[in-house]
């Protein structure tokens, strides 16, 4: 299993020694807001600071506001476009995988908000896809969900083998109100990729993984269940803990 690390192209220089040692890094770029405004000028920028990196790259896509599974028509407009953006800076790159947020809103309170998110996303993911290089892979990362159901029948129901699901165990931490096993059982068929970040197990504060609620044998369970293939992703804020962090996930893997 590959053990990577998060981080924004403008850092990669800082810690070049240590990221170039890992077999895959993810840019966080589009996670901030403005960085889509200008990806064409900062893709040149990117490469370089990429250049001579042999591993495999993953990226972010844009999250904040957009929402694939919006009634309202200008949003779904923009959701595209952006997808769109951060699919083709993905291609430049040589990127293998393009990882989106649900963006699924637990708190609409309304009877059918829930089934017409489902249906509108599905839509939204099928029309997409035809797009994508089989290359390529896209996933949906949980959120805010308290239960894997509604991304499982996404993932279902648009049926392209380049379609995953990356499942973020800090987010199932705050979130979550089913047990890890189930969200195994019913991830596993569909998972490319992992993050691994901690926090409090009440706000999702992006910790390194060795601290906070997070326990190595949670890392370890995914382990066990998730396809060799997968990819573990160290998601903490504080870049400082890089070769720390991702020593300890594959420590944890090691004792699945």
């Amino acid at each position: 299993m590959k053990v990577g690390c998060s981080i924004q192209s403008e850092h990669v220089p800082t810690y070049k020694e240590v990221l170039f040692g890992l077999p895959v890094i993810e840019l966080e770029d589009y996670l901030y807001t403005g960085f889509a405004d200008r990806d064409a000028e900062e893709l040149p920028r990117v490469k370089e600071a990429l250049q001579g990196y042999g591993g495999d790259i993953v990226l972010n896509a844009p999250y904040i506001d957009l929402n694939p599974g919006s009634p309202e028509r200008l949003v779904i407009e923009a959701t595209r476009q952006r997808f769109q953006q951060a699919y083709e800076f993905a291609v430049a790159l040589g990127a293998k995988e393009v990882i989106s947020h649900s963006t699924f809103l637990p708190i609409v309170y309304l009877d059918f908000y829930e089934e017409d998110w489902i249906s509108r996303s599905i839509d939204f993911w099928r029309l997409y896809m035809k797009i994508v290089d089989p290359a390529v892979t896209i996933s949906l990362v949980n959120t805010f969900e308290s239960h894997p159901d509604f991304l499982v029948r996404i993932a279902e129901a648009v049926d392209r083998p380049n379609f995953k699901l990356t499942f973020d165990l800090g987010h199932y931490l705050v979130y979550s109100q089913v047990d890890l096993a189930i969200w195994l059982q019913k991830f596993v068929p569909h998972c490319s990729t992992v993050y691994v970040h901690s926090n409090n197990g009440k706000v999702d504060t992006h910790d390194e993984p060795f601290k906070g609620a997070l326990r190595c044998e949670d890392v370890a369970r995914v382990a066990r269940a998730v396809p060799e293939t997968a990819r573990f992703m160290a998601k903490m804020s504080n870049k400082g803990a890089i070769a720390e962090s991702v020593a300890w996930i594959r420590k944890c893997i090691e004792e699945r």
